[in-house]
Order: C-alpha cells, then structure tokens, then sequence
C-alpha cells in the first residue's frame, strides 16, 4: 500500500530522496521529511510508504507526542501542508494504531483526547490527554485538525461521547462521569446514525454489573424484576435528575421490560431459593404471600414469549423436565410444591376425580385455560391416569434437598389415616388381630375417596421402605431396650476381638526378640 508522492524538480533529486526513505526507516516521520529541500515538495513521484514506521512502533508514539508535534509546528509551512494531506489520506488506519501505555497496555489512536476540550477535562483521569503544541495560532490551529483527522476525540458531539463512553467502559466504575455522558448523549441523539444508535444500546453502565445491552436492564423496578436478577436504573440514576430518565428511555427504547426465557427461569429459580433460604418467596411480601399471584404471572410471561419465540421451547422442556419448577401452593398445606412436568398434571382421570388430594394438584384448579397449551408444551400430562400415577409412585423416593418444598408423594394419594390401616403401606410381617377389619386387609376401596391395591408401594429390593404400623408406647419401649441390648453386646464382641489380637502381637514380639 502506497501513499500520494514526494516529487522534485530534477530525475537526481527522485533518485536522492526514494534512497533517503529507504535509508532513514527507523527515523521519524518529521525527520525524513526535513530531508527534502521546501521547494522540491510537490504532489506525485517519490513514495512515502507509512508502513515502514508502523512496523518499529514509532509512529505510533509519534502521532501522539506534544514533542514531535512541536517539532513539526517549528518546520516550514510546506511540510505541514504535506504532512496533513499525507495523514487524511492514511487517517483510517493510521487512528487504529497501538500506542503502548503504561507497560503493556495500548490504546488505538483515536482514544486519545485534546486538551482544553470539554471531554479531556470530564475523562482525562481515564483516558490519555495529548497537550497542543506552542506556536501561532493558525499553525496550531491545523495542527488541530491534523489530529483531529486522526480520530482523537475534541468537543463533546454525540459521536465523540459515544467513542469516549466505550473507550472507558473497560475501566472506569465512576457513575458520576457516566451520568455527564448520557447527559451529553441525550443531547445529541437526534445526530447519531443507525449503527451508533446500535451500538449505544450494547452501552449501559450498571454500577455492579457493568456494561449491559439495553435488553438486559430496565428504567423501573418491580418484584419480578428482582427475582430475575434484571438490574433497574432508577436506583442509580434517578437522582442525578428528571433527565436522566427521558435518556434512558430513548436509548431502551421500551417503557414495558420484555423478559426473555432465561431470566423467566431465573426468576422460577430465584424464588425457590429465596423460599429454601428462609426468605419470602416474593420480594417486599411476607411469607409465601403473593407466591401464588407471582408464579401465574411468570406463566403467562412464558406461555407468551413462547408464542413469540416458539424455537425455545426446547430450553422450557428441559428446564421443567430436569428441575422442579412447577410452583403450587396448596390449602392447608404447611410446604408448597415442587413438581416436575412429568409429575404434573393439567387434570384427573372421571375414576380418580374424587381424591381430594389428587384433584388438588391438577393445575386445572389453579391457573386459567389459557395456560393450558404452555403447561403441555413443556411436558405437562394433559390428564392423569392410573397407570402413569402408579409409575410415578414406584419410583424410589427423593431426598428432597430444599426442605421447605414437598413434591408428588404417596400423602398425596391417600390420607394419613388410611396410611396407617391400610394393609396396602404395612410391612410384609404384620398381622392384624381377630377384630380387624377383613375388608381393611383387602384393601378394597373406601367411601372417602381411597386408591386401590394395585396402587401399593413396591415390596421388591430398592424400593422405599412402607411405614410401619402405628405401635403402643410399651412395643416402643421394649424394640428400645432390644436395640440397646443388641449394640451392647456388640461392643463386647469387638472388645474381645481387639484384646485377643493385642495378646497375639505381643507373643510374636517376645517370640523374635528371644
């Protein structure tokens, strides 16, 4: 790549300055250009390639530097002329170029700002300032533009706001010198283009979170805002004044927050933990008041980003399918429910209608209709059999790992009372005495609304263990001293076993000393 030519009147002098380049490559560029007799600068012949100082790193300082900039203020008026036509023709990738800083940091040189300039003295502490130099003020007044060509930013227009607020991003956790860019930037909004409106949007300072694109935070704050984890502005920057505010607003460019899937889940996510740790289920509520209020509207916020977006469905199947986000709280209930899509169902089967307990949980009885097709397209069983809910019942039991949530369990079947009579929950070896109850034994169905045989737990290896039959406090008592007694003499048993083997080392240690 070449740039427009250095000519002179005579074929010798070409010759003399195209070897004098190639010569003086380390040399600065001002340096180079002294070489050349004022009277000899013309418009083509003899090339000047940029490349060369860009390769020993010294142009780079160079185009940044009060001194050489002095330096070319001192020189004759032709070789700033030169020079300015010869840095407009390169500024596009001369203002990229690395200037090293401070070790191995670099800034580009378009990051660099212009004393006595509006945004020097707002980000001077952040980013590098670069002093003009001495001299007349038509001289330094084109050294100006000479920099100014190269990108380094001057007065605060909308465009320099913009490439000053991200050239700090990275940096800077001051709020107060972001609130007077937006201030500028709102400003100025009408006269930036579409891809720095574009670029903008990807540029919202979150004290504590930093940087966020405009679809990652919002202007208020709310409940649900909270348990996605969506930061709100207000806080930071209401104070700062009214139009703090309006510049927010045109750059989210949405006065309703649109939660995307991940931040639904999250708030699913948030809620139960809140709960897990001893918190309010909802933020600036009591308890578990409002659970029920919050976890519709995170439905309806699904059910309609999911006909928005119906590619995400896959995320809302794995996510209910995997983790127990289907959020119930039931009356009289002391723990709300923790249920998986493939044990919730939308209703009941006519024949298992009438447990209570059952038609409880179909979420038929707790949301509208219209949720009905999301809860299906997540795994939801439309309705609930027999067959599906003794499979799901043989299952070994979790060990739940939030204590304060249950999930689909057996006292969800049948009440605690038929627990406890029934021989369908007894261990295999109980027997009842002569008044019991034949029909209790075989384990027909009872008036208030019990479950069949064949709705039994396993009795087969690894499966969870059936509650015992209600015992009298004398059984108690007498299991309690057999369990003492048992581990009593257990404890001789291994104290015997250790004295014999301390007596059989010692007779070989006698034995080998001897």
């Amino acid at each position: 790549k070449k740039l427009p030519q250095v000519a002179s009147s005579s074929k010798n002098a070409q010759i003399w300055a195209q070897r004098k380049v190639e010569q003086l490559s380390q040399a600065q560029l001002c340096d180079m250009l002294i070489s050349v007799h004022p009277k000899q600068l013309f418009e083509d012949e003899v090339f000047v390639p940029f490349e060369a100082f860009e390769a020993t790193g010294t142009l780079p300082k160079n185009l940044v530097a009060t001194e050489w900039w002095q330096r070319v203020v001192e020189m004759p008026k032709e070789v700033l002329d030169y020079l300015r036509c010869r840095l407009e023709y390169a500024a596009a990738w001369l203002r990229e170029l690395a200037v090293p800083i401070k070790g191995q940091r670099t800034r580009p040189v378009r990051e660099h700002l212009l004393e006595q300039t509006d945004l020097a003295r707002l980000c001077g502490g952040f980013l590098p300032v670069l002093q003009l130099p001495k001299g007349g003020f038509h001289r330094v007044g084109e050294v100006k533009q000479c920099l100014l060509s190269l990108g380094l930013l001057g007065d605060a227009t909308g465009a320099n706001c913009l490439r000053c607020l991200k050239a700090i991003s990275t940096t800077c956790q001051d709020v107060s010198l972001y609130v007077a860019l937006y201030q500028r930037l709102e400003q100025h909004l009408d006269t930036l283009e579409p891809e720095e409106l574009a670029e903008l949007k990807t540029l919202v300072f979150v004290p504590g979170h930093g940087m966020q694109t405009s679809g990652a935070c919002a202007w208020s704050d709310s409940a649900l805002m909270q348990l996605a984890e969506v930061p709100a502005l207000c806080a930071h920057y209401e104070r700062h004044g009214p139009g703090m505010e309006k510049c927010f607003t045109r750059i989210l460019e949405h006065s309703d927050f649109r939660f995307d899937a991940t931040q639904l889940l999250c708030a699913l996510r948030r809620m139960v933990l809140r709960v897990n740790e001893g918190e309010s289920a909802v933020p600036m509520c009591d308890g578990l008041d409002g659970m029920v209020e919050m976890v519709s509207e995170i439905y309806r916020l699904m059910s309609l980003h999911l006909k928005d977006q119906p590619s995400e469905v896959t995320l809302f199947r794995r996510s209910f399918g995997t983790e127990r986000l289907l959020l119930l709280r039931l009356p009289g209930y002391p723990m709300p429910k923790r249920l998986r899509a493939e044990e919730a169902f939308w209703q009941l089967e006519p024949d298992l209608q009438k447990v209570e307990s059952l038609q409880a949980l179909a979420l038929q009885q707790r949301f509208d209709e219209d949720l009905k097709p999301f809860f299906l397209a997540v795994g939801v069983h439309q309705e609930m059999t027999r067959p599906v809910l003794r499979q799901l019942l043989q299952r070994p039991q979790e060990v739940m790992s939030m204590m304060r949530w249950s999930g689909l369990n057996v006292g969800d079947v049948e009440d605690l009372g038929m627990l406890q009579t029934s021989s369908n929950f007894r261990p295999p070896d109980w027997h009842a005495d002569d008044s019991a109850d034949e029909s209790t034994d075989a384990g027909t169905t009872t008036e208030g609304g019990g479950l069949e045989p064949d709705f039994q737990p396993p009795r087969h290896a690894g499966g969870p263990r059936p509650p015992p039959a209600i015992r009298s406090s004398e059984e108690l008592e007498r299991l309690e001293r057999e369990e003492h007694q048992r581990r009593a003499e257990r404890e001789q048993r291994q104290q015997r076993h250790r004295e014999r083997q301390q007596r059989i080392g010692e007779q070989g240690y006698f034995a080998s000393a001897g």
